[in-house]
């Protein structure tokens, strides 16, 4: 198995409260099946989270 073309895209906020964070995922899977069932796969998506400081 190898990854090709990984890239990932981010935005972050700092307040006084915490943080908030978008980011977009992007990878490129080749596998070496012999069977035939999977032999690439792209995986990609969004993500959001916050973090509270205290």
């Amino acid at each position: 198995m190898s990854a090709h073309s990984p890239a990932v895209a981010a935005v972050n906020n700092d307040y006084n409260w915490g943080e908030l964070h978008m980011e977009y995922r992007y990878i490129h899977y080749d596998f070496d099946s012999s069977l035939g069932l999977l032999s690439e796969l792209d995986v990609d998506g969004l993500c959001v989270g916050a973090g509270l400081s205290f």
